[in-house]
């Protein structure tokens, strides 16, 4: 049963046509010839969160007694205390500054692709999907 549902799923997610991808190929070539990329930098905005100490401290004391007794009299005892301390800290967004790459025709090229493939695949299949 189960089997079923997976050949359901690989058959669905097929759907495009070998004529279609291939269509597909042809007119990204034909872009990329015809548009090429043309890349300049700029700048992006980023955020980062970072731990900061707020100045404050988180501070707890603990005791530990030691004494021997012997025949229900203490002969020895000693009591120490320590104090441990944790800086109190608080999480901020910091705002970057990025710089990137980015191709200026890329929105472009893909319409025109989109373009192309619709064109050819309504000429030789008389559909958008190149279907036969």
């Amino acid at each position: 049963m189960i089997y079923r549902y997976i050949f359901l799923l690989i058959l669905i997610s097929s759907c495009a046509s070998k004529e279609y991808y291939q269509t597909k190929k042809a007119c990204e070539t034909a872009a990329f010839q015809s548009i090429p990329p043309k890349y300049e930098q700029g700048t992006y905005t980023y955020y980062e969160t970072k731990e900061v100490p707020t100045g404050e401290f988180n501070c707890s004391t603990s005791s530990d007694a030691n004494y021997s007794y012997y025949g229900g009299s203490t002969i020895y005892g000693r009591e120490t205390a320590s104090t441990n301390c944790k800086p109190v800290t608080k999480q901020i967004r910091e705002e970057k500054l990025g710089i990137t790459s980015y191709d200026i025709y890329k929105d472009y090229r893909e319409q025109e692709i989109e373009k192309c493939i619709v064109e050819i695949c309504n000429e030789r299949y008389r559909n958008k999907d190149c279907d036969n």
